[in-house]
């Protein structure tokens, strides 16, 4: 319709400010114009909005207060109000004196005379800053998160849903939208969807599983967490976590649990059936094992004593020779004749090999007593020391060393690796009548740590060959010797065995395992 611009049809200048005054203390932007565009009455929001002055808002006219790109959407929703005299509502920029555009969401309503005539225009600006700024971080948020998000209404229809969702579901934005929930749900019957969304209403939010079914027929577990708010007449909003793999890792974890489970039932089984054959068996070796720690009790007890008696008149001894090789040392030469100093170091020679004898009966003692030191030992070492200590008495022998190859190394303490070389070398020497001896030691194949320590001469009498880790042998091998028991009470404690044969000489073939405590 053209434009109403009769002066008699405008109400008068006075009620139109006295209607402008009360629209003063609302917070939105008011203003009114005339059907050509030109401002009549505003309020101090509106100034705020567009940072102007009543002057400058007077000289201009309603385009002027929009950026071009929105003026043409602007002046046609303006004359489509003024032709239907229906309210109408956009969202347009609304530009300040300063080139600034705002976001606004505008409202134009028709202001009519006594005859039903359009005869002026109400604008209510509202400045939709924050809500844009909200409005693009909730976007952001929605586009990066990797979890589904949708929105439905009362009826379950998806209205609005992220990329997230659309991939997981494996369809497009434009075939999803308008889907019913109903309509991906696989748990839950269309029945028990309308069910569970009364649920949902009544106590405002809920997170439950279920599963989904994908465009193209695939089924997937999913995590939903969803809420309700009443807005826009009641909004779903939904939150879907694909959770398919974490399902799959879940079930291989209950069937190894209940694999190994089944494991357990049968070693418990297993163990129960052996428990038994071990209390049998324990009870018929009861005697026996009371029997051995009777005679490692007796027998610390005889090499304390031992000990004891033979100490103390070998210390007065040893200090009689002394004084005596002091003694001639003051005589004139000659005083103590080249006899009488030969009985001299024999004597003192005794003494010392009788220490030496002690010495070994209390280590015999303490053979199978635990470690004190337990680490990494390496045999190598230990063999050239103890070949190292033994190498008088070899030349005395004229016995020669043939050690081959890496020994390796053993947890252990130190000082019962010593002992076992030591003592099985030593009785290589002291007990070969072969003449001009030669003593192996090598490593051998097999669990555990397997050593070999044999020489050239004339072999072993019967009695002292075989099992000598056997603790029912443990007498013959004192009587035999105080080395070879000491070597049979240290393989017991790594859990070895020490075995004995004529091979071309004396072998001694043993085996030692790292210790354990």
């Amino acid at each position: 319709m053209d434009p109403v611009d009769r002066e008699e049809d405008l109400p008068p200048r006075d009620e139109v400010e006295l209607v402008g005054s009360a629209f003063q203390a609302v917070a939105d932007a008011f203003i009114v114009y005339d059907l050509t565009g030109k401002p009549l009455v505003w309020n101090g929001a509106y100034n705020r909005m567009v940072n102007c002055s009543d002057e400058e808002i007077r000289a201009r006219m309603a385009w002027d207060f929009h950026p071009p790109e929105d003026v043409e959407f602007v002046a046609g929703t303006f004359l489509e109000v003024i032709e239907s005299g229906e309210p109408s509502y956009i969202e347009a920029g609304v530009k300040t004196r300063t080139g600034r555009v705002i976001p606004c969401g505008l409202t134009g309503s028709a202001l009519k005379n006594g005859h039903g005539e359009t005869i002026a225009l109400c604008g209510v600006g509202r400045d939709l800053t924050q809500q844009k700024r909200a409005e693009a971080i909730y976007g952001m948020v929605l586009r990066s998160t990797l979890e589904g998000f949708c929105v439905l209404d009362l009826d379950g229809t998806m209205l609005e849903v992220n990329d997230a969702y659309c991939e997981m579901l494996g369809y497009s934005r434009e075939e999803i939208l308008g889907i019913d929930i109903a309509d991906v749900e696989v748990n839950e019957s269309p029945s028990e969807v309308k069910e569970h969304v009364q649920r949902i209403l009544a106590t405002g939010h809920d997170r439950f599983e279920t599963r989904h079914r994908r465009k193209d027929g695939g089924i997937m577990d999913v995590e939903v967490s969803v809420s309700f708010k009443d807005v826009d007449h009641g909004r779903f909003y939904s939150f879907t976590r694909d959770i398919t793999q974490r399902k799959r890792i879940e079930a291989e974890l209950r069937e190894h649990r209940d694999n190994l489970q089944g494991l357990v039932r049968e070693r418990t089984r297993e163990l129960e059936e052996l428990n038994a054959q071990l209390v049998h068996e324990i009870t018929e070796r009861g005697l026996a094992e009371k029997e051995l720690r009777r005679v490692n009790q007796e027998l610390e007890e005889y090499a304390q004593t031992v000990s004891h008696e033979i100490r103390t008149p070998l210390s007065g001894i040893f200090l009689a020779l002394e004084y005596l090789e002091r003694l001639a040392g003051t005589m004139s030469p000659g005083g103590l004749d080249q006899e009488m100093a030969g009985i001299v170091q024999s004597a003192k020679s005794a003494v010392s090999t009788t220490e030496g004898q002690v010495d070994r009966l209390l280590k015999l003692a303490r053979a199978g007593q635990v470690p004190e030191e337990v680490g990494p030992v390496d045999i190598s070492s230990v063999v050239q020391g103890v070949l190292c200590d033994l190498q008088e008495e070899a030349v005395r022998a004229n016995a020669t060393f043939d050690v081959r190859g890496d020994l390796g190394s053993i947890r252990a303490d130190t000082l019962h690796v010593q002992q076992v070389f030591s003592n099985l070398i030593a009785n290589a020497i002291r007990h070969n009548s072969g003449g001009d001896p030669e003593i192996r030691v090598s490593r051998l194949d097999g669990p555990g740590h397997r050593f070999m320590v044999r020489d050239s001469g004339i072999g072993l009498p019967e009695e002292l060959t075989g099992n000598l880790s056997d603790p029912v042998t443990l007498g013959k091998r004192v009587k035999a010797g105080l080395g070879l028991a000491i070597v049979g009470k240290i393989v017991r404690v790594y859990n070895g065995s020490l075995k004995a044969y004529n091979d071309g000489g004396a072998c001694f073939e043993f085996v030692l395992y790292d210790y354990q405590r």
